[in-house]
């Protein structure tokens, strides 16, 4: 496939975020990273849905992208999730609608200040899947506010209150590639309600 080499994504410029001291979450140097074309276009949709959905609940501007997160938007960076846990679960979810594989703050120590997200995995809901199943959980407890471990593993409990919450809000099972966006679109959208009502 061939590679494309881009300075911007959904009419942002990208930032690298790590060179200079200081930089992490707030700017970063101007680079132009070479992408698959397919790759590209995934970037292309998810960040012009996600944008628009972040400037449609007061988020924004966006000024920029940095590789460890988005700038400009309401100032959010990656390891802030313990802080903000609503911000970063809506990003997650915009991005499991286009990329099959997500890692974030919580998959291990190595994620905990950036997103990484990539095709090499189908875009769906697996059980054996530590990442999907941790962020599950992680909508299950801070989005719809069940008690519920958040182990990334799928058990009676997981499973018990996924179909709960799946009646809630009238989704159908996630063996349904459909069924999964809609999950995640409707995830999307609450996690910034929530984000959006709490005092500056």
């Amino acid at each position: 496939m061939a590679l494309v080499r881009v300075d911007q994504i959904a009419n942002r410029t990208i930032l690298y975020d790590r060179q200079r001291e200081g930089d992490y979450g707030v700017t970063g140097v101007p680079i132009r990273p070479f992408l698959e074309e397919k790759f590209l276009a995934s970037c292309e949709a998810c960040f012009t849905e996600l944008i628009a959905l972040l400037e449609a609940k007061g988020f924004g501007p966006v000024g920029s992208i940095l590789t460890g997160g988005i700038a400009r938007a309401g100032n959010w960076v990656a390891d802030t999730f313990p802080q903000r846990p609503h911000m970063h679960l809506a990003i997650e979810a915009a991005l499991r609608r286009h990329f099959g594989t997500v890692l974030s703050y919580d998959y291990n120590a190595a994620h905990e200040d950036h997103f990484h997200f990539d095709d090499g995995t189908a875009i769906g809901f697996n059980t054996m899947s530590k990442s999907r199943v941790q962020f599950v959980q992680n909508v299950i407890f801070f989005v719809y506010h069940f008690q519920i471990g958040r182990d990334g593993v799928w058990g009676p409990e997981t499973s018990g209150l996924t179909t709960r919450l799946r009646r809630d809000l009238g989704i159908g099972g996630f063996s349904s590639k459909v069924n999964w966006l809609d999950f995640l679109s409707r995830v999307a959208s609450d996690a910034l309600d929530l984000e959006a009502a709490i005092p500056d």
